[in-house]
């Protein structure tokens, strides 16, 4: 088993690079380089808690404070991408009951269950916030049902949660083979949350290619093709509120040429801004009206 640990480990440690160098040269570097630093904290911790025999006792609780410190700095760049940072105090919990877990049982006479609850509670919390909060970024992208990084975060601390029960209840049915399906499902969420930056960043980067095909870079109104597919749609749903309305702005090209093309632009851009808060008044929601929105200017 200590075998497949340490490439565990190397694994941690290798994907928080290859994240780091998929997006060393782009807008979110800093972000990158503290996901690096978290995923290699949490390999060093694993690589300490595989050799804890051969360390002095205090080898376990250091480890610990690594992988607990890994994994909240993960939720500290989520929470950045996510806008919703986590208080200062749930964070310092999460550690204290890691770390705690690990030094209680060596310093009093609670038995070591009690420690082994405690640290399986820290590391259930970090599995369900990073679950929470891959769930508000792929909500970001318009997704209406959890993908596998926040169902696979949400499964692995439902395993602790179901390890501390049976621990707190003395129950002898979580055999080794529970054992073996908690480290299966924690070392796969683990790998794969280290990837989540990797795989939302990418997901980010296709739905804005996917959104300047089909919107007018400079109003944010559907273009052509986006009016195209938004007729095409309506066709198919058959829906009978359709309305079609065609603007021409008098004498534009006079605009330009005295003012300026950046004042034509302007006009552009406070047409379109005007029409959809009227239709938004009037008609729509103001969501609906920006999704369905129109604007094609020909040359």
């Amino acid at each position: 088993m200590s075998l497949g640990q340490y490439i565990y480990a190397l694994t941690l440690a290798m994907v928080g690079l290859g994240c780091w160098l998929y997006a060393s040269r782009s807008e979110h570097e800093h972000e990158c380089r503290r996901w690096l630093a978290a995923c290699l904290l949490m390999a060093a911790g694993l690589s300490l808690e595989i050799s804890s025999m051969a360390l002095p006792h205090w080898g376990m609780s250091l480890a610990m404070l690594l992988l607990i410190g890994g994994a909240l700095l993960q939720l500290s760049v989520l929470g950045r991408l996510a806008q919703s940072r986590l208080p200062s105090w749930l964070w310092i919990g999460i550690l204290i009951l890691g770390v705690g877990g690990e030094i209680i049982p060596d310093l009093s006479p609670l038995p070591r269950h009690l420690g082994m609850c405690l640290t399986g509670l820290a590391f259930g919390l970090c599995f369900a916030l990073e679950a929470w909060q891959f769930w508000r970024l792929e909500r970001q992208l318009g997704k209406r049902y959890p993908g596998p990084l926040p169902v696979i975060g949400a499964l692995a601390s439902l395993c602790f949660v179901l390890r501390i029960i049976t621990l707190l209840a003395h129950d002898e049915r979580y055999s080794e083979l529970g054992e073996d399906i908690l480290y299966l499902l924690a070392s796969t969420a683990t790998i794969y949350n280290s990837m989540g930056l990797q795989i939302f960043l990418l997901q980010r980067s296709n739905h804005a290619l996917g959104h300047l095909a089909l919107h007018d870079a400079l109003t944010g109104a559907l273009n052509r093709r986006g009016l195209q597919e938004q007729l095409a749609q309506l066709r198919k749903t058959a829906t009978p509120e359709v309305c079609i309305a065609l603007l021409d702005i008098d004498h534009f090209k006079r605009i330009n040429d005295l003012h300026g093309h950046a004042a034509g632009d302007e006009i552009l851009r406070q047409l379109v801004f005007s029409c959809k808060n009227r239709c938004a008044a009037a008609i729509w929601s103001p969501a609906t009206a920006a999704k369905n929105f129109a604007c094609y200017c020909p040359a």
